[in-house]
């Protein structure tokens, strides 16, 4: 999969292009140099900002503290209680 660097008029400054090829499964994997670049590790959500022609993939940032007063109880932060808690 070629990488290459290209100026892109919807954006300032340089772009690195990156292309993967979707599977079968509707599946493609982040490359290392997008990850790196966004910081994102394994476990870490992603957005999706869908616009005209194009979406714009960035990690989603955890809340502010002030916003969610409860992000320091990890013991809470489980799979199990993210379903369990899912529709309150």
């Amino acid at each position: 999969m070629a990488s290459t660097w290209r100026q892109d008029e919807r954006f300032t400054g340089a772009i690195m292009a990156i292309s993967r090829r979707v599977s079968t499964k509707v599946q493609t994997v982040l490359p290392l140099a997008v990850r790196e670049h966004l910081r994102i590790r394994p476990g870490d959500e992603i957005e999706y900002d869908l616009q005209e022609g194009y979406a714009i993939l960035r990690p989603k940032r955890r809340a502010a503290l002030a916003d969610e007063p409860f992000a320091l109880f990890t013991e809470w932060a489980g799979p199990a209680d993210e379903e369990d808690y899912a529709d309150l």
